[in-house]
């Protein structure tokens, strides 16, 4: 690998060995390697990495309407959730999972005199 490209991240670094080798910028992975550039948007996968969980999970939370993604892509239909979004149902999820644990440290709990 030349010292250009082990700088590169790995989308550009992806993107210069494919031009290397002289593949047309129409081909379908350049495309897909340009959408994935946006960071505000995560794939199902990388969705599935932040939470430990498989991608199948993500749909089924799709499903059930707990995520839903933000856009499809044009053509090709792959979700792309917003960050966010992401954000927001980890901090839901987090409540939900201290009120089935009984964690009563908020402010209703009753104080001792």
């Amino acid at each position: 690998m030349n010292e250009v490209a082990a700088r590169l991240p790995a989308v550009d670094l992806a993107r210069h060995l494919i031009a290397s080798v002289g593949l047309a910028n129409s081909t379908p992975l350049i495309r897909t390697l340009n959408l994935a550039r946006d960071p505000s948007e995560l794939t199902p996968a990388q969705v599935a990495a932040e939470f430990r969980v498989s991608p199948s999970t993500v749909r089924r939370w799709e499903k059930a309407k707990m995520l839903l993604p933000t856009r499809r892509l044009p053509g090709s239909g792959y979700r792309r959730y917003s960050r966010a979004d992401v954000e927001a149902f980890k901090v839901r999820l987090a409540e939900q999972q201290r009120s089935v644990d009984g964690d009563t440290t908020s402010e209703s709990a009753p104080s001792e005199s």
